[in-house]
């Protein structure tokens, strides 16, 4: 109801600003039955926030990851009276950014949808990575695209020797919402 309320507000206006997405997933308990769900999607972020920020007396957003503010304001479509920016707090020689389009044994990485199952491209990425931890000598910050692929990933290499590798170089953790 109240994406309903989003999209009929404004003469529906913001209606435009939605698209109908079905989504089918694995059911939780069993991998072979499917679910598909109805999802409504809003692709301006000012249909929802700017309500919430007419209602507010102060809106203060903390992110180390908003950067550019300019670009992440102006899709929020209300303006900040006051905006303040800091460097960022890891020097820049102490960060490394780069695409891997092979791996360490010349395997091409295709790291789309369809292939983050396969049991190569899991496997070639956990190798770059230990190669990647033996010669860096404080800590490494790995991102995944979704949990899905966090647990693929982790769950593969546990049931390799990467998980072992890795672990000898660094210390081992899934994620903030994933600690063990």
């Amino acid at each position: 109801m109240t994406v309903l309320n989003f999209m009929l507000s404004d003469d529906a206006i913001n209606g435009r600003h939605y698209r109908m997405v079905l989504q089918r997933v694995p059911a939780r308990q069993q991998q072979r039955e499917w679910a598909i769900t109805l999802c409504f999607w809003c692709m301006l972020p000012k249909v929802a926030f700017a309500p919430l920020a007419a209602m507010a007396h102060s809106v203060i957003l903390a992110s180390g990851t908003l950067s550019p503010a300019t670009a992440f304001v102006t899709e929020l479509g209300v303006p900040f009276m006051h905006c303040v920016q800091t460097a960022h707090v890891v020097p820049s020689n102490q960060v490394w950014a780069g695409v891997l389009t092979q791996g360490p044994t010349g395997t091409p990485v295709h790291a789309t949808f369809q292939n983050t199952s396969h049991l190569a491209l899991l496997d070639e990425l956990g190798t770059a990575l230990v190669n990647v931890c033996r010669v860096v000598p404080g800590g490494v910050l790995v991102f995944a695209p979704s949990y899905a692929m966090l647990d693929r990933l982790c769950n593969r290499w546990q049931s390799t020797s990467t998980w072992s590798s890795l672990s000898a170089l660094k210390t081992m953790s899934r994620g903030i919402s994933r600690l063990y």
